[in-house]
């Protein structure tokens, strides 16, 4: 089954918990990263994705249509999108008045 595109005017966004630890071999998660770029997604956001693949992961998005990359080892977050990221920031989860370290 082919992806559909956005119409004009529209983006596709995915947001997906990839749960790539790093037990997990290259192989393994570039068969995760195949499937989600099948999508064929504008915008993608990753959660669960540990080092060491942060920096494999990066340059597997760079061969795809998603170039612009921001991922961060230290929360296991990717955004990797077709357009420009102007700017990005990682607001902590918080519960009342405390940060949750999770």
């Amino acid at each position: 089954m082919a992806a559909a595109k956005a119409g004009p005017g529209q983006v596709r966004v995915l947001t997906f918990n990839a749960f790539l630890l790093p037990a997990l071999s290259s192989a393994q998660a570039k068969k995760v990263l195949d499937s989600v770029l099948a999508t064929g997604c504008d915008i993608v956001c990753l959660q669960e994705v540990w080092a060491p693949q942060n920096g494999w992961l990066e340059s597997w998005f760079k061969e795809s249509p998603l170039t612009n990359v921001v991922s961060s080892a230290l929360n296991g977050m990717v955004i990797a999108s077709r357009f420009p990221i102007a700017s990005h920031e990682f607001v902590p989860f918080a519960f009342g008045n405390q940060v949750l370290d999770v």
